[in-house]
C-alpha cells in the first residue's frame, strides 16, 4: 500500500516510480471458504488489492491533471506464491531475479 495522497500533496514531483510486490489483477483461486484461515487471506487478499487500485487511482488522476508528471508501476506479471512461513533461500533469490527482470523491461518502456 503506498501513500500516493501524501506525496502528491506534499512534494513537488515531475516523476514517480511505483514497485509492487504483487500484479494489480487478483488471480482466480479455489480455497474452502469453511477453512477460517483460507477464508481470512482471502479476504485480507482482496482488501489490500482494493487498497493499491484506490492508490494508482490516485496517481493516474494525478498525472491526467498534470502533463509534466511521469509515472512508472513496475509490477510482477503473476501472483509470487510463497509461503511466509516456510520459504527457502532460493524462494527469495528467484522472487528477486523476476523482480529485477521486470523491473528491467518497464524501465526499458519508459
Amino acid at each position: 500500500i503506498i501513500p500516493t495522497h501524501y506525496v502528491l500533496d506534499n512534494y513537488d514531483i515531475d516523476e514517480i516510480i511505483i514497485v509492487l510486490c504483487q500484479p494489480t489483477e487478483l488471480e482466480e483461486i479455489v480455497f474452502n471458504p469453511g477453512d477460517l484461515t483460507q477464508l481470512i487471506y482471502r479476504t485480507k487478499h482482496i482488501t489490500e488489492n482494493e487498497l493499491l487500485m484506490r492508490d494508482l487511482a490516485v496517481v493516474q488522476e494525478y498525472a491526467s491533471q498534470n502533463r509534466k508528471f511521469k509515472h512508472t508501476i513496475i509490477k510482477p506479471d503473476k501472483e509470487l506464491f510463497v509461503s511466509l512461513t516456510d520459504f527457502t533461500y532460493d524462494d527469495i533469490r528467484k522472487m528477486i531475479t523476476m523482480g529485477e527482470e521486470v523491473a528491467k523491461a518497464s524501465l526499458l518502456e519508459s
